[in-house]
């Protein structure tokens, strides 16, 4: 068997950068979704620390859950909202909105762009706190908040701590 030839060197080469290109357009390609949650007041003051939310009435109180495409490809957004022990929450009211406006899904979210859904957290502990239907069903407990695209994929997130210590979320 004899040694290989510089044409051979070269066809290696090719396979081997084809390849390496190939995967790296199916990386950068892919659809990428980031979901966070954050407590906040209507006149958007982000709230950080326990203290700022004694001086603020309680009825301006939001949970936000937010949703950013950090990919190169469109994303088209379906459903975004909370998930409890029972599953999805629809019976609470939300503000859906993309680009500073109040919007109904489905959107489509291009590259950098965000959607926010808003939840009063009057109207969620008042969800919490109604009691069970039957003796064996327990409470209501929120576990975190989703986003689903179009095809079907799934994202979660953590609500804030600060809802654990109400006893909101589990």
């Amino acid at each position: 068997m004899e040694g290989l030839e510089v044409k051979d060197y070269i066809a290696i080469y090719a396979a081997l950068l084809s390849t390496v290109l190939a995967l790296r357009q199916i990386w950068v390609g892919r659809r990428k979704v980031n979901v966070s949650s954050i407590l906040t007041y209507d006149k958007g003051i982000s709230v950080f620390v326990g203290a700022y939310r004694d001086s603020l009435p309680p009825m301006y109180e939001m949970l936000e859950i937010i949703c950013v495409n950090r990919g190169y490809r469109p994303v088209e957004i379906i459903d975004l909202g909370l998930w409890s022990n029972f599953g999805a929450v629809p019976s609470l009211s939300r503000n859906i909105r993309h680009k500073g406006k109040i919007i109904q899904l489905p959107v489509i979210l291009k590259d950098g762009e965000r959607l926010v859904a808003s939840y009063y957290m009057s109207e969620i502990e008042k969800l919490v706190q109604a009691p069970p239907r039957t003796p064996e069903t327990p409470s209501i407990k929120l576990e975190n908040g989703y986003v689903t695209d179009a095809e079907g994929r799934e994202w979660y997130v953590k609500l804030p701590k600060d809802l654990k210590k109400r006893n909101i979320s589990l």
